[in-house]
């Protein structure tokens, strides 16, 4: 009786050990799931502030072609000038030497 009693005791020791674990288990099972609740209303919350974006971004590559395309064809503009502005300059020069000739 004394060793039935014994085998209970530490039975339901066991137990009660294995009921803690089972609670600790259950709270970081709670504790994942609340962070996986998060993590996802997180990506949702992105997944929307990118469609929003989206638009946006869109509509700034266009500006940024439209913007390359004007910078391109100034430079050209400027290149042109640069290069009559040369040849005024070397007009001018024979028109001083032919005048103090």
């Amino acid at each position: 009786l004394q060793q039935e009693a014994t085998k209970l005791g530490s039975s339901r020791a066991m137990l009660e050990k294995g009921e803690k674990r089972a609670g600790l288990v259950q709270r970081c099972l709670e504790e994942v799931h609340a962070r996986l609740d998060s993590a996802k209303m997180g990506k949702i919350q992105a997944e929307n502030e990118i469609n929003q974006l989206t638009p946006a971004f869109a509509e700034l590559g266009r500006h940024l072609e439209i913007a390359e395309t004007d910078r391109r064809w100034l430079q050209g503009e400027l290149d042109k000038l640069r290069q009559a502005s040369g040849g005024l300059r070397a007009e001018i020069v024979h028109l001083r030497e032919v005048r103090n000739a």
